[in-house]
């Protein structure tokens, strides 16, 4: 039930939604005062959340800080949360179609090919709500990783996992069985990092974290980082929202 409660209250907490339902509300009032109102709202939404300057502002202060490669320790096993694989596309071969997470995976594949890791523990079911058809993404992850020539003996998955925390308690069980002493890499989105180390700790073990896809980029003199609106900065502070609330949430109910 949590976790079909979560799917649905994620479509109330996208920027882009609220945007639509001023819209609507703006459409559907017939009370001129409101309807300027409604849209007052809706374009002082659409305007902040795609504004580069105050998005970068706040990214910059959440998402956990790049570490250099060549400043890692080796570990015995990076743990790669999903996420970065679209998996509901219908694929008409055997084709790995990554999502816009995907460093999450190709970082990994840098470090175990530097040396930096042993073994690659991919974490991540299907985390869809009605999607039958669909392979968990570790599963696909492997068949790609295995096509890149990674040997299946340093190839390790969990495919029942649904959410972050199911991601720690699934993962802690095959290290126990597996790798009882392993030193473990952490990996995952900056803005997801947070959260997912409380999990894991929570879980009752200890990873040292290691962020990708980092969405703040660096102010410059063009007007397209301070300026411009971008659309698409309205789906990554969607990812941002989520996270607040999730750690909110998290926490409440004891799972961080």
């Amino acid at each position: 039930m949590f976790f079909i409660l979560s799917k649905i209250f994620y479509f109330l907490i996208k920027p882009f939604s609220w945007i639509l339902l001023g819209l609507l509300f703006s459409y559907r009032t017939n009370n001129v005062y409101q309807r300027k109102r409604w849209l007052k709202y809706t374009i002082f939404i659409g305007i902040f959340f795609s504004n580069p300057l105050i998005f970068n502002a706040v990214a910059k202060w959440w998402e956990t800080p790049a570490v250099a490669i060549q400043n890692i320790e080796n570990h015995d096993v990076a743990i790669i949360l999903g996420g970065f694989t679209r998996t509901g596309l219908h694929r008409v071969d055997d084709r790995y179609v990554a999502s816009a997470a995907n460093p999450r995976l190709t970082t990994a594949l840098e470090l175990y090919k530097l040396g930096k890791v042993k073994k690659l523990l991919i974490t991540s079911g299907d985390g869809a709500i009605f999607r039958l058809f669909a392979e968990p993404e570790a599963d696909l992850a492997k068949a790609f990783l295995l096509r890149m020539g990674i040997p299946e003996s340093d190839i390790l998955i969990e495919n029942k996992s649904k959410n972050t925390r199911e991601n720690a308690i699934f993962t802690k069980k095959i290290l126990e069985e597996k790798y009882p002493n392993a030193k473990c890499l952490l990996i995952t989105s900056a803005s997801h990092l947070p959260r997912s180390a409380d999990c894991f700790t929570k879980a009752g073990f200890t990873c040292t974290p290691f962020a990708t896809d980092h969405k703040a980029e660096r102010i410059t003199n063009e007007p397209r980082t301070w300026l411009t609106p971008d659309p698409e900065i309205l789906l990554f502070w969607q990812f941002m929202i989520k996270e607040w609330i999730g750690i909110v949430v998290y926490k409440m109910v004891g799972y961080a």
